[in-house]
């Protein structure tokens, strides 16, 4: 196929062409978008949490309480990876989401190694039927936050920045965020969940 555009041309004979390859060509047409989007707290929203590690809900609660050196932690020292590592959340209603910041915070050797996120759009308890939850993103290995040169040429940015977009933009009230690579040396901690959203969203919970 003969290519005609010099834009899209130039993008993949870019060192972009590979994240291109990775990712699939949304991140060049929702370039604008993606960079327009705000974060929202989710500290008003959460109405039940859960975790692979049962702690009591107050302790779950640090990954909304906008501190970045409180933290959730499975605290085994390593990431396991499979299915032995989650956070689940339920939301009191709906919310329109592009994407998550699931950030270690202070702990920034603590990202994740492999990520994996589910969702439903409408849920009265929180999951555990996972034929209930529908796949909307999944990295392994994590590579890093998606970002943009001031040309607008993608890029990952460092892997202690835990932001991801969605392909596309998606109602949620359930969410479970599984920890799916492996590392021996590094707990995988979270000190803080923001929903990506657009910015009149963004207002109603700055958090």
């Amino acid at each position: 196929v003969e290519i005609t555009d010099p834009k899209i041309f130039s993008f993949l004979v870019s060192p972009s062409s590979q994240i291109i390859r990775n990712e699939g060509d949304w991140i060049l047409k929702r370039r604008e978008e993606i960079e327009a989007l705000k974060p929202r707290g989710i500290r008003r929203l959460v109405a039940d949490i859960a975790s692979s590690t049962g702690e009591d809900k107050q302790k779950l609660l640090r990954i909304s309480d906008g501190r970045l050196h409180t933290r959730w932690s499975p605290q085994k020292g390593r990431q396991e990876g499979g299915t032995s590592e989650w956070l689940a959340l339920r939301f009191d209603h709906p919310v329109t989401v592009a994407g998550l910041e699931i950030s270690p915070g202070d702990f920034h050797t603590d990202f994740p190694r492999g990520l994996e996120i589910k969702s439903s759009p409408e849920c009265a308890s929180l999951p555990g039927n996972e034929e209930s939850l529908h796949t909307v993103f999944r990295q392994n290995p994590w590579q890093g936050a998606l970002k943009y040169t001031p040309s607008g040429y993608p890029f990952y940015g460092a892997q202690s920045d835990v932001t991801l977009h969605f392909r596309e933009v998606i109602s949620i009230q359930c969410l479970k965020i599984s920890q799916i690579g492996q590392t021996s040396d590094f707990d995988w901690s979270v000190a803080r969940i923001r929903l990506l959203v657009p910015d009149i969203e963004a207002s109603l919970d700055n958090e």
